[in-house]
């Protein structure tokens, strides 16, 4: 999480501006760093109880490991790509988010929590916030 926040910082405008648009990262107010984080933390940490937390346990309790994973990702990733906010298609950040699930999903069977889960969703969430804060 240390690591994917600075690096989500700096790649996240580039990588995200076919989609979204330009999302200008404007560093010379740093006090919008709090209303990032106190978003990103609450995002990151809600969005993590209920795709993981939530949906994926539900689901495995009748269907399984496997397909509580998937079922997870997939919502999550159909979710993320529900926005009006693009200006590109949908469709790459959908398969990102779906195999982010993924990943998270795993990460929650392997270690029984959601903590790193958690802390990478805020990590990469922060310069979403940061550069929404800053424009």
């Amino acid at each position: 999480a240390v690591l994917a926040g600075p690096l989500a910082l700096v790649l996240g405008p580039p990588l995200s501006e076919p989609f979204f648009g330009p999302l200008p990262i404007r560093t010379g107010d740093l006090l919008a760093i709090v209303p990032a984080l106190v978003f990103a933390l609450s995002n990151g940490v809600m969005e993590e109880v209920i795709y993981r937390g939530a949906l994926q346990a539900w689901v495995g309790r009748t269907a399984g490991v496997a397909p509580a994973i998937a079922a997870q990702a997939i919502v999550f990733g159909l979710a993320h790509g529900a926005s009006q906010d693009f200006v590109g298609s949908p469709l790459p950040v959908v398969a990102l988010m779906i195999a982010g699930g993924t990943v998270a999903g795993w990460i929650v069977v392997r270690t029984g929590s959601l903590a790193i889960p958690i802390a990478l969703h805020v990590a990469v969430d922060i310069p979403l916030y940061y550069g929404n804060a800053c424009i």
